[in-house]
């Protein structure tokens, strides 16, 4: 079985936040990233924001800052149910769904967008924990 690849878009988008995390010499920063990616924030000012929550550098991030720098941005999240049990699955059975999601599978979260996962993961059989869309609270639909 053929793995897919990323779309240019999403190698796009990636590589920016690989960038920007390398040049700031940082680890374990996938919160960080995922959020950046998920809301449209610039990497920097999201880790910057993390750090003033009380994220410390090169050290994982708590649900509860992400939650809090998700909320300061003015983003809001929303359980979504699911079938899917890993990464692979979970791409094929959002494949069609439109919207941004976070997916959190053990000590890591990554970002989904139009179906896409955006994340080194991309095609894993890490298993799912939960999903939740983001949405920006001042949008209507």
């Amino acid at each position: 079985m053929q793995r897919a690849e990323m779309s240019e878009t999403a190698k796009a988008e990636w590589g920016s936040v690989c960038q920007f995390s390398e040049m700031l010499k940082e680890t374990k920063d996938c919160a960080v990233k995922a959020v950046a990616m998920a809301t449209g924030v610039h990497y920097v000012d999201v880790h910057s924001l993390m750090a003033a929550n009380g994220r410390k550098t090169r050290k994982g991030t708590l649900n509860s800052i992400t939650y809090k720098v998700l909320r300061h941005l003015g983003f809001k999240w929303t359980g979504v149910k699911f079938q899917a049990r890993t990464i692979r699955t979970l791409e094929r059975e959002f494949k069609h769904r439109p919207g941004t999601y976070l997916v959190w599978v053990r000590q890591h979260i990554l970002v989904m967008k139009d179906g896409e996962v955006i994340d080194w993961t991309k095609n894993r059989q890490y298993r799912i924990q939960r999903v939740e869309q983001i949405t920006n609270k001042w949008e209507t639909a």
